[in-house]
């Protein structure tokens, strides 16, 4: 499996977004693990994690490609949908599609808090057409782990959007992350059976309303879209942490194990 070197920025060409590409449409060793309501998760083992890589699909009526693409990007509209985000926002400017940004979140009780510090890379290939956004985690010396906090590391997340029809698209989300510290067997699997269906759905209802939000909000700032817009720092390398272990400090051994499933605030992701 290729996949993207956790620490390293790059500068993805069209190679590393056709093989996110084929990942996300590939069935080959994927399994089915939830089928309903219009949503599909698959599970695949990994030489990188013993947590299982997840891909989650879903059909939005009534919401185009360039909705979703959008909403992801904008940074000001996901405190608006986004519950589980405490923080948000973009460190710097790699090249003019991809950026380092930082994004920590409450996860459901009695879990510890996450972060990440990613470099995400997107390609749009026009109106009507597919659109790729994905993202691994880097350490940036100004944004190392901090005391609450377990640093989470994202091997590769992305979405994949493509049309359907004139009005339709259709969203697949592909993860392989490690959330670190030590979790229970049973935490790995309700990612498949409850975060990822109802992440596909918050998504869902983000995108429908991000249309009108946006024509009342910087309706012309999209500096995804449009580079000269950008006002964020340029990436220094000199602040880019090879080490992991330097980055993330010693929080990644917080020992979560004894929680009960029992335990388990499912409110916590609504």
């Amino acid at each position: 499996m290729n996949i993207m070197k956790v620490g390293e920025v790059i500068f993805a060409d069209d190679s590393d977004f056709d093989y996110f590409k084929k990942l996300a449409l590939s069935d080959e060793e994927w399994k089915l693990e939830y089928n309903k309501h219009g949503t599909k998760v698959w599970t695949k083992t990994n030489e990188f994690s013993a947590f299982k890589m997840i891909k989650a699909r879903s059909d939005y009526k009534d919401v185009s490609p360039e909705d979703v693409y959008d909403m992801i990007h904008d940074s000001d509209y996901r405190k608006t949908w986004d519950t589980s985000m405490v923080e948000g926002y973009e460190i710097c400017w790699v090249s003019p599609n991809s950026d380092i940004g930082y994004y920590s979140l409450r996860c459901p009780k009695p879990f510890k808090r996450r972060d990440f510090v990613t470099q995400r890379c997107w390609l749009d290939f026009g109106a009507r057409h597919e659109k790729i956004i994905f993202n691994h985690s880097v350490h940036h010396k100004a944004y190392q782990s901090k005391k609450g906090y377990i640093r989470g590391q994202s091997y590769l997340t992305g979405y994949y959007m493509t049309p359907i029809g004139d009005k339709d698209c259709q969203l697949t989300y592909v993860t392989l992350s490690d959330p670190k510290g030590s979790l229970p067997v049973w935490a790995v699997n309700k990612v498949a059976s409850v975060l990822a269906p109802k992440m596909m759905s918050k998504i869902y209802k983000a995108s429908r309303s991000y249309p009108t939000w946006k024509r009342k909000n910087r309706p012309d700032f999209r500096p995804w879209r449009n580079p000269e817009q950008q006002s964020i720092a340029r990436l220094n390398m000199d602040d880019i942490i090879t080490s992991q272990s330097t980055a993330d400090g010693e929080n990644d051994s917080e020992d979560e194990s004894a929680i009960k499933e029992n335990d388990f605030d499912e409110g916590g992701i609504a």
